[in-house]
């Protein structure tokens, strides 16, 4: 859900941001890694990449907000 709360703001991000999105994304675990329940990310990294993902979603919303 956070995800998807950052993606439907995106359009209002820079270029930089949004390529830093991209790498977060490139990360993110496939569908079929989440359906067998294994992943190829160490706990760290899955609190690091959800950290980004909330910051995403806060500064996103910021903009969101001010462009009301």
């Amino acid at each position: 859900m956070l995800a998807e709360a950052a993606e439907d703001r995106l359009a209002l991000a820079s270029a930089e941001a949004q390529r830093e999105w991209e790498a977060v994304r490139f990360r993110w675990p496939s569908e079929v890694e989440l359906r067998k329940g294994t992943i190829a990310l160490s706990d760290d990294d899955l609190v690091l990449m959800r950290a980004k993902v909330m910051r995403f979603v806060s500064i996103l919303g910021a903009v969101a907000s001010s462009n009301d």
